[in-house]
């Protein structure tokens, strides 16, 4: 197994050098294409696979294999390339007709006869056609035709390995942890040097709330990689839950933290053990210190002012004292800048945590320059407009910039209709509709496709809203209360 992987590295290295040299002086046989093009695929590395098609064009145009893989690559696109991949082309062969069963209109009964069909037709799959069909299958909602004829699929592959990572792969993604569970448990017998399957096993362990079985995989998978700091950070989470060499835990998350100083979990997880070794007051005061340091460390504010009750239960104008002491005291004297501001809230927008980055840029601008630019404000409105916080933007941009803030904008226009109309604040929209006029949002002549349909879209919107305004049963908030075309 290793020794096989060692060869697709060294394939891979070559296929990669020789991509600089003339075509002429290249050259690789049909076979180890198709070799390179699904390990690429098992890497997920998207050049890679364009590189090697293109190659397999120039050197076998008539290949059905590469042909097929291009239709595999085509899936990657949020489109309907290889369903038109196979609207153009044509072919026979287990891989054809597995792939094929995407763009049918097979359902219940008959795609599981499609499915079991193709046990009957093919006596064996190869390694691709096998990953194939278990992701095709699960795609089109048939998980449990793939595990409940387990045995019968393992009976056409000569390389079960493959077969059970698959399984285990689309059990975890569709959470189906017990399944996933019982597949990697097959592969960590069948290969137990691979640390990565050990480590997936632990993940699926502690889902299913078994923590002792899921330390000692992990265990098994640091004794392959020792140094590896995901599996580290980890088991330094499982320790927590057993209470547990916490001590241990403190100093890997240390080391850990001096390449990744602003990763918020890891800090988060370091301040849980301390609350459990030295209690709350002294996380606080180390989180304080560090987050007084002279460059900004945005995840110790960040997760500092996250533990404060002022920050978090909604009384955000008194928090605005220990927004700025962060960046306006003497321990970080020459941090008060717009740059480092608006980065934290992009780091707090970043970390789901939209609240705290409305605040802190609306703190900043009581304490500094005005930020008077949208981009930021509108990312977070629109992240938030099924929330009220949605409602504070608006309301601080208007009182900061006027009325009219969002004219010549779409999205944020847009954000404002919608929020006004769910509100039930219809004399505003009209307002806008009698006083904004579409030439402020652009000529479509000027315009890419995408923003051109958006401004599309806001006009058909407002020309909409317009209509039903007149009509005394759109006249409520409970009307519009499931009006939202950015779904």
């Amino acid at each position: 197994m290793e020794d096989f992987s060692d060869e697709r590295d060294e394939l891979c290295r070559r296929f990669r050098q020789s991509l600089a040299k003339p075509i002429s002086e290249r050259f690789y046989d049909e076979d180890e294409l198709v070799e390179l093009f699904d390990y690429a695929g098992d890497l997920n590395d998207d050049y890679l696979r364009m590189e090697v098609l293109l190659c397999g064009a120039r050197f076998y145009p008539d290949s059905e294999p590469l042909r097929l893989r291009r239709a595999i690559f085509y899936n990657g696109f949020e489109s309907d390339a290889e369903q038109k991949f196979f609207q153009d082309n044509s072919g026979s062969g287990p891989l054809w007709d597995i792939l094929r069963l995407r763009y049918t209109d097979l359902a219940g009964e008959q795609l599981v006869k499609a499915l079991d069909d193709l046990l009957s037709t093919y006596p064996e799959f190869d390694d691709e056609e096998i990953i194939q069909l278990v992701n095709v299958a699960s795609q089109l909602g048939q998980l449990d035709w793939v595990l409940s004829r387990i045995d019968a699929i393992r009976a056409h592959t000569t390389f079960p390995l493959t077969l059970h990572y698959e399984v285990a792969v689309v059990a975890e993604e569709a959470g189906r942890y017990d399944k996933a569970v019982e597949m990697l448990e097959l592969l960590t017998d069948e290969d137990p040097s691979n640390a990565e399957q050990w480590y997936m096993l632990a993940q699926d362990y502690d889902r299913l709330e078994r923590t002792e079985d899921a330390l000692n995989a992990v265990e098994f998978a640091l004794a392959l990689l020792p140094r590896h700091k995901q599996m580290q950070a980890f088991r330094a989470s499982l320790f927590l839950k057993l209470e547990r060499s916490l001590d241990l835990a403190v100093r890997e998350l240390q080391e850990i933290r001096k390449e990744y100083p602003d990763d918020p979990e890891l800090l988060e997880l370091l301040c849980n053990i301390n609350d459990k070794l030295n209690g709350p007051d002294d996380t606080n005061r180390r989180l304080r210190l560090l987050a007084s340091e002279s460059k900004p460390q945005y995840a110790a504010i960040t997760l500092y002012l996250l533990r404060k009750p002022m920050v978090t239960d909604g009384d955000e104008h008194h928090a605005y004292d220990l927004l700025e002491s962060f960046f306006c005291s003497n321990e970080s004297e020459g941090t008060n800048t717009r740059d480092n501001w608006v980065t934290w809230a992009r780091f707090c927008a970043d970390a789901g945590h939209r609240r705290l980055a409305f605040l802190v840029l609306d703190c900043f601008n009581e304490v500094g320059e005005e930020i008077t630019d949208l981009p930021l404000y509108l990312e977070l409105a629109v992240t938030l407009h099924r929330d009220e916080c949605a409602m504070d933007i608006i309301a601080d941009r208007q009182e900061k910039l006027g009325k009219d803030f969002f004219r010549g904008n779409v999205q944020m226009s847009m954000l404002y209709v919608i929020e006004m109309m769910r509100h039930g604040n219809f004399d505003d929209v009209q307002w806008m509709i009698r006083n904004v006029d579409a030439s402020e949002y652009g000529n479509p002549a000027d315009m890419g496709f995408d923003d051109c349909m958006r401004r599309k879209l806001f006009l058909v919107m407002m020309a909409e809203i317009h209509q039903k305004l007149q009509l005394p049963q759109y006249r409520t908030a409970e009307a519009w209360k499931d009006f939202d075309p950015l779904v």
